[in-house]
């Protein structure tokens, strides 16, 4: 993937052609992954791609209409495509007193341990 960023000089990277190349490379194993299901995994393809993209000096529009676009899917993704177990382990995550002696527990302990120091 790098390698193909990286072919040609630094203005080839905002060709819409190229773009759109390197995003469906992209995306077939990001969508495997999710397929799978290991959304954490998928999550982490994408902020490593989304890093790639800026570092070969993508244009400020693409970054502008791909925030757009993260601030309109996430919603929609969370109450139509996620499960429920994945919906509650977020919920768990920011607010553990909602299963305190099930998934929250260990969070809550240790932020008990921390407190102890």
């Amino acid at each position: 993937m790098i390698v193909n960023i990286q072919k040609g000089n630094r203005e080839n990277i905002n060709r819409f052609s190229k773009l759109t190349k390197i995003l469906i490379l992209a995306l077939i194993p990001i969508i495997l992954i999710a397929l799978e299901p290991d959304f954490g995994t998928a999550t982490a393809y994408i902020v490593a791609l989304i890093l790639m993209l800026y570092v070969a000096g993508i244009d400020k529009k693409y970054i502008i209409v791909a925030g757009l676009l993260v601030v309109i899917l996430v919603p929609l993704l969370y109450f139509f495509v996620l499960p429920e177990h994945a919906k509650s382990r977020i919920e768990v995550y920011l607010n553990p007193n909602l299963d305190p002696r099930g998934a929250g527990y260990n969070i809550i302990q240790s932020k008990l341990a921390i407190g102890a120091r």
